[in-house]
């Protein structure tokens, strides 16, 4: 394979905006400098203030050739936004950071600089001090760089793209083929987030007033209520004072403590406060925890989006692909910005601040209507392409849990099975219930909904009992009803137990954990500290992390349906994918070719593994996220 490694050197108006591809477009951001080096000619090739015509014959190259970098979602954002999408979409990609986190290596950061001193001695002629004199600046370029200093950028820039090709190289070589392959996939699905970063996610600008106003309408009933308690909004942010005050006053008991050694107020300690307190303690407990929900709401979405629409009527989350050592994506919502403060004594200090560019889309849940923000472009409708079932499918075909891969082949409803289990009645019977005994039917099927999701990950009947009254207020149940239920989980899906001895025994053995993907995560602490830690993670990664890997498998297999058709993607959410597909007669049509792709994924193919179970997947469009409305496929 013919790799060509390439990295560019951004410029900003202001600061930030040296990191905000999107700033392209009015001017305020570009490209100062980029470097290619050819594996095959052994040729860097370096530009300065290159034009779109000149990217675009940078990357005229054959189309076996596979274009690497390091955290190359950033570059690549940058050369679309210079109109480049058309002719990079030809090729492939490596990503060496994404491939250095798929070979299970656990690193503090995965930065260019500290990675190449870890690897130093297996790259020849390596300097890795070769950034020391080099100085970013704010402004046009053309004003702030002197020739020279342009001259020492460009020097720099080829130096990161040769560095990296012979990082990438040896890395390249020492992975396993499987590893490999899934990390140009994922590093090819780059391009498609890169694309939807510098694109910007279209806000509502009408509805996020309404639901800014309905928030803090909330707030201001409440906290009249508040002060008749002795509560202020600065005793409720503050950690101490909040504990202090349901100590003292509150009489309450705390047994919680966090890393620090102190009594812990968190969302979770407040939850089992909720449930396990009464009468007037309760109250006071249920209008903490409304209050913090709301202030939480308001500073994570709706502050951050007026912040982020100051400039336009977008925002601009940043996809982290491998966000979590799972593989699954996270969204950053600050970028860096370096700014100049001079003192009175004349001395110079570079202070670096936060600049805010989007909200945080992978922790956005059903709940609360801040769906209903999120609004598709003009032209276009929002698709939703969710794996039903996910995880609980993955951990049968894992597991190799014959009965419920029988469940899922015949397409029966697992928690109601379950749910039957817990009732003692039989699953034909059970489901009769739906219409004869609806509250008994309905009950039941939740306590096998919540039962299956909890112990897939091995949870205790003591973990399970405390679940189910802390986070469902199911507070009628006893610790001896959790106990018959995790027994009859047990007892129902036998293959689970085993599994749960003999992925962690395996993992000691080889020192890592793998996904059906072919992801890797190293275990080597197996000592009484860390035994349980290292064996949750055991059972829990091969899951999660083929969860992960599937998604990724959708875009690559995705990829060129997408080009034909104009199908952009929009953003990553759990077991979904989000797409803006053009309005059009075929447009129906399309979501179904789409739905088709994703549930005959060429697994045996890609990873050598034939799931024992299909992976159906569920389809919602609509012109507003938190309205989509569902097709029948």
């Amino acid at each position: 394979m013919n790799l060509v490694s390439f990295d560019i050197e951004t410029w900003g108006l202001h600061p930030g905006r040296t990191l905000q591809p999107w700033h392209v477009r009015d001017k305020e951001s570009g490209i100062l400098t980029i470097a290619l080096a050819n594996a095959a000619t052994k040729k860097t090739v370096v530009g300065r203030y290159p034009t779109s015509g000149e990217l675009k014959r940078y990357f005229a190259l054959d189309k076996k050739t596979i274009f690497c970098g390091w955290n190359i979602k950033f570059d690549l954002a940058f050369l679309i936004a210079k109109g480049l999408l058309y002719p990079l979409q030809k090729y492939r990609y490596l990503d060496g950071m994404l491939l250095l986190k798929r070979m299970g290596y656990d690193f503090s950061t995965y930065a260019l600089k500290p990675t190449l001193r870890r690897f130093q001695k297996h790259l020849k002629n390596v300097d890795v001090d070769y950034s020391q004199d080099i100085k970013f600046k704010t402004g046009d370029p053309h004003v702030v760089y002197s020739d020279e200093e342009i001259d020492r950028m460009a020097e720099y820039n080829s130096r990161d793209a040769e560095y990296t090709l012979k990082l990438i190289t040896y890395l390249a070589k020492k992975a396993p083929k499987r590893i490999l392959m899934q990390a140009i996939r994922e590093s090819t699905a780059s391009l498609q987030f890169a694309d939807a970063w510098q694109r910007g996610i279209l806000l509502d600008e009408l509805e996020l007033k309404k639901y800014s106003k309905k928030l803090n309408k909330k707030i201001t009933y409440l906290e009249p209520l508040l002060t008749k308690v002795n509560l202020t909004p600065q005793i409720i942010a503050s950690p101490q004072q909040l504990k202090d005050y349901l100590v003292d006053e509150l009489k309450v008991t705390l047994t919680e403590k966090t890393e620090n050694g102190n009594y812990s107020v968190s969302k979770d300690v407040l939850n089992k406060l909720y449930y396990a307190t009464i009468g007037h303690q309760h109250q006071i407990v249920r209008l903490i925890r409304e209050y913090k929900k709301l202030k939480t709401e308001i500073d994570k979405f709706v502050t951050s989006a007026n912040e982020c629409l100051v400039t336009g009527d977008k925002v601009y989350p940043e996809p982290m692909l491998s966000g979590t050592y799972t593989g699954r994506l996270t969204y950053s919502i600050y970028t860096n910005a370096m700014e100049v403060k001079k003192y009175k004594n004349g001395a110079v200090k570079n202070i670096k601040r936060k600049l805010r560019i989007g909200v945080p889309m992978h922790q956005i849940k059903k709940e609360g209507g801040i769906r209903k923000l999120f609004v598709a472009p003009k032209d276009h409708s929002i698709v939703e392409l969710d794996f039903s079932n996910q995880e609980m499918r993955l951990i049968a075909c894992v597991a190799d849990e014959t009965t419920m891969i029988d469940l899922f082949n015949d397409e029966k409803d697992l928690h109601a099975y379950t749910g039957a289990g817990i009732a003692g009645v039989n699953y034909d019977d059970f489901l009769a219930m739906k219409k004869s005994n609806p509250d008994f039917y309905n009950e039941r099927r939740k306590l096998g909904k919540l039962t299956n999701l909890a112990l897939q990950y091995r949870l205790s009947a003591t973990g399970l009992y405390k679940q189910w009254h802390d986070t469902y207020g199911l507070v009628d149940k006893t610790e001896q009803d959790a106990y018959n239920a995790r027994m009859t989980y047990l007892r129902l899906y036998s293959g689970i137990p085993s599994y749960w001895m003999s992925s962690p025994f395996k993992a000691q053995r080889c020192g890592f954990v793998e996904s059906m993907g072919g992801r890797r995560c190293s275990l080597t602490r197996w000592d009484t500290l860390n035994r349980y830690r290292s064996s949750q993670t055991a059972i829990n990664f091969p899951i999660q992390a083929t969860g992960a890997d599937q998604k990724i498998l959708a875009l690559y297999c995705l990829r060129d349906f997408m080009q034909r058709n104009g199908i952009q993607l929009a953003w990553d959410l759990h077991d979904g994918l989000f797409f803006y597909v053009p309005d059009c007669m075929m447009q129906v049509d399309l979501v179904l070719e789409m739905v088709e792709i994703l549930n005959n994924l060429p697994y045996k193919k890609a990873w050598d593994w034939q799931p024992q179970v299909d992976f159906p997947v569920e389809a919602k469009i609509g012109k507003c996220w938190g309205k989509l409305k569902e097709i029948n496929v």
